[in-house]
C-alpha cells in the first residue's frame, strides 16, 4: 500500500522557492549594436603614464543585469570592445524597453586591479542614466600602483580627544575626473598603515593631527616609481 505524501499550499511554496530563485538566465544581446538612430554609445580611450601613452588590447564588456524577487536574475551581454593602438574604444548597443525601466548596465574590463588604480567612479549606469540616441565619455586614466607605508612612531599616544588623518591627493592624467584622494583615519594602537598611490606623478600627502582640540596640518609632496615601497615615519 502506498502513501501519499499531502502538502498545504503554504508548505509547497516553501519547497520551490530555492529552485525559483534559482533560475538565472544569461544571453546574448550583441546583434543590438545594429541600431542606426537609436544607439547608446559609451566610448573613450584608455591611457597610463600621466595620459601620455594609450593603452591598446583592453578588452571592455558591456553588460544589462536585472533581478527579480523569487525569480532569479538575468544578464544580457550587449557590446564588447578592444582598444585600438591610440587607446581608443566604442561600446555600442541598442537599449532595449525593459533595459529602460528597469537593472542597470555594467561595463567589465580585463584591467588588472593589483598592478593598476584609476580615480573614476565606478563603471554602472543605472535605469534613467542612459537613453537611447546619446553617447557617453569615460576614459580610463590608468598609473601604475606603488605603496606609501606610514609608520607611526607613538600610536599610544592616539586617545579619545586626539586623531590622526592621513591623506595623499594625486591625478592619473592632466584631465577633469582624473584626481585621485585617498584618506586614513587612523585608528588607536595601530603603528603601520598601508596606502596605495599612483607612480610616476606627483603625490601631496595632508597629515593632520588634533591634540586636545587643537588640529595643526603638516604638507609634503613624493613622488614614486612603479611597484616601489616608500616608508614615511610619522609621529603624533
Amino acid at each position: 500500500m502506498k502513501t501519499l505524501l499531502r502538502l498545504q499550499p503554504s508548505l509547497w511554496l516553501l519547497v520551490l522557492i530555492p529552485f525559483l530563485s534559482g533560475c538565472n538566465q544569461e544571453k546574448d544581446d550583441y546583434i543590438s549594436k545594429y541600431c542606426p538612430g537609436s544607439c547608446t554609445i559609451i566610448k573613450g580611450r584608455a591611457t597610463i603614464n600621466n595620459g601620455s601613452t594609450p593603452l591598446a588590447g583592453v578588452t571592455l564588456l558591456a553588460q544589462w543585469h536585472y533581478s527579480r524577487y523569487l525569480s532569479g536574475s538575468t544578464i544580457r551581454k550587449k557590446a564588447f570592445a578592444t582598444t585600438d593602438a591610440n587607446g581608443n574604444y566604442e561600446l555600442r548597443f541598442l537599449l532595449r524597453d525593459d533595459e529602460l525601466q528597469g537593472g542597470y548596465i555594467e561595463v567589465i574590463t580585463n584591467l588588472d586591479p593589483e598592478k593598476y588604480t584609476y580615480c573614476q567612479p565606478g563603471d554602472f549606469y543605472y535605469a534613467g542614466e542612459l537613453e537611447r540616441n546619446t553617447t557617453l565619455e569615460r576614459n580610463y586614466a590608468l598609473a601604475a600602483k606603488a605603496t606609501l607605508e606610514l609608520q607611526l612612531s607613538n600610536p599610544d599616544a592616539l586617545g579619545p580627544n586626539n586623531s590622526l588623518v592621513v591623506t595623499a591627493r594625486y591625478a592619473t592624467a592632466p584631465t577633469q575626473g582624473a584626481e585621485c584622494e585617498q584618506r586614513i583615519f587612523w585608528p588607536q594602537t595601530t603603528a603601520t598603515q598601508l596606502l596605495t598611490v599612483a607612480s610616476g606623478t606627483p603625490v601631496t600627502i595632508s597629515i593632520a593631527r588634533t591634540k586636545n582640540g587643537q588640529q595643526t596640518t603638516e604638507n609634503l609632496t613624493v613622488q614614486l616609481q612603479e611597484g616601489e615601497t616608500l616608508a614615511l615615519p610619522l609621529t603624533f
